[in-house]
């Protein structure tokens, strides 16, 4: 008989909140791993869709925790890696569905091939395309790469982490609520010396559905997020380089989609937030700097 060594307990976890039939086909998806030992944690932030109910009686395993309120991405994910047991964590949106059965084997062996490993990226596919999500490529370049390779960030709608270095940075930061929480860990990680690894794969299919957001959410939370990661994490002849180049693009953005006003409440918010954030602000070092540029990163934006 294979120890437990050799065969830890995994655990999904996905957050949701109203998207109960995209929700259903993502825990159907999980159901058909290949893996032995498992646990699948819901986070549902406060659906009113009949979500947590469909969840208990289709899927009675799962732990459901049932939130009151919506805790935001950042939040949800906290909440859900705090109750899984398993060392090995996967992480995939309600949206999102990992392609073949064989998913968790090639995790696991990723994970124990290096101790020092501390999160996969997952390759990330438009089911609507059959192609590659360009947005979802972990490098600058945005160049598609065929292989498995060391990356400076990741993408939210797939990864894999371990539990034990995601609590000891303190999980995601919460006062982002959505957007951006992926790169404000991946600084983070790089900084304590861990590795990320794009496992090409590891495929999941993304069933996005943009619908299911507020109108003009993207363009506030990104024009109030990538200063405040900024500020945080980087250098300080980088924040401003971030900040300007990001609300230039974010303005153009806008204007096209006739939502200048999210844009302005974002950069209002940003600097009326500045103070709180630079109280947090623990800038990475030379080594990590290093690091995020040959890794295919950016710094100055």
């Amino acid at each position: 008989m294979e120890s437990a060594a050799a065969v830890p307990l995994v655990s999904y976890v996905v957050i949701t909140r109203n998207r109960r039939d995209q929700l259903e086909a993502c825990l159907a998806s999980l159901r058909e791993q290949e893996w032995p030992r498992r646990q699948v944690v819901v986070v549902d932030n406060g659906s009113t869709d009949g979500s947590p109910a469909m969840v208990r009686e289709r899927f009675p395993d799962a732990v459901l925790v049932a939130l009151a309120e919506n805790q935001g991405v950042a939040g949800g994910r906290n909440r859900g890696v705090a109750r899984a047991e398993g060392e090995l964590c996967i992480l995939v949106d309600d949206d999102a569905r990992l392609r073949d059965r064989a998913a968790t084997r090639r995790v696991v062996a990723l994970f124990q091939a290096d101790p020092r490993r501390a999160l996969l990226a997952f390759r990330i596919v438009s089911a609507s395309t059959g192609e590659e999500e360009w947005k979802s490529i972990p490098r600058a370049d945005k160049r598609a790469i065929q292989a498995d390779y060391p990356c400076a960030y990741f993408p939210g709608a797939g990864f894999a982490l371990r539990r034990s270095a995601f609590l000891e940075l303190g999980g995601f930061w919460e006062r982002l609520v959505y957007s951006c929480e992926e790169l404000d860990l991946s600084y983070r990680l790089i900084e304590r010396g861990h590795g990320l690894l794009r496992a090409s794969e590891v495929v999941v299919d993304h069933h996005e559905v943009p619908t299911a957001r507020p109108p003009a959410q993207w363009v506030y939370f990104n024009a109030r997020n990538r200063c405040w990661i900024a500020a945080r994490n980087l250098p300080l002849r980088h924040v401003a380089s971030t900040c300007l180049v990001w609300w230039t693009r974010l303005f153009a953005v806008a204007a096209r989609r006739g939502q200048l006003g999210a844009f302005a409440r974002g950069v209002r918010d940003a600097l009326g937030g500045l103070p709180a954030v630079l109280r947090e602000r623990r800038p990475i070092g030379r080594a990590a700097c290093r690091a995020v540029r040959e890794l295919g990163g950016r710094l100055w934006y």
